[in-house]
């Protein structure tokens, strides 16, 4: 699995949900308020839409919090050109 779409009408992703695999890409719907540390810790991840106002606890460890929390945790999609870059940004 490498792309994850969350329901809609999930209000929070667990500790260690998505840990140690493959995924690149995941969709976070609105209805998500929390993401739990470590949740997507150790990912591939490149590309992450998530709505606005989402707490995030030190949930993906690849630089996305600060992007996502120094852009003021605005919706939308975040992206980064690999997987070793930390520089994610909204498109």
């Amino acid at each position: 699995m490498t792309i994850v779409n969350i329901p809609e009408g999930k209000i929070g992703i667990a500790p260690y949900a998505f840990i140690n695999n493959r995924l690149t890409s995941v969709v976070i719907p609105d209805s998500v308020t929390h993401i739990y540390r470590n949740a997507f810790i150790n990912n591939r991840l490149t590309s992450v839409t998530i709505g606005a106002n989402v707490t995030v606890d030190s949930a993906f460890g690849s630089g996305f919090e600060k992007a996502y929390n120094d852009g003021g945790r605005q919706a939308g999609t975040y992206t980064k050109p690999d997987i070793f870059s930390a520089g994610w940004t909204r498109q």
